[in-house]
């Protein structure tokens, strides 16, 4: 194993130009992983911050100037 690490080493010595390419792809491959679960950890993971989520309604408005939206809003039982 050893033998096999500084063959590879000796390999990315001798050609710059590809030891920079490799690193740069494998450093926008995890900048890319972080970015996807940041976003997955605060869409899906994490509960939603409202004190009773599954009462929560989403209201389509339809007006012929405008495309078509929507909004969630809480609705509350009293």
């Amino acid at each position: 194993m050893i033998k096999g690490l500084t063959h590879a080493f000796a390999v990315l010595r001798r050609s710059p130009l590809y030891t920079a390419i490799s690193i740069v792809t494998v450093a926008i491959g995890i900048e890319a992983n972080v970015a996807l679960f940041s976003v997955m950890n605060a869409l899906l993971f994490r509960p939603l911050p409202f004190r009773d989520p599954q009462q929560l309604v989403s209201l389509w408005v339809t007006n012929p100037r405008f495309q078509m939206g929507f909004t969630n809003v809480p609705v509350s039982s009293t």
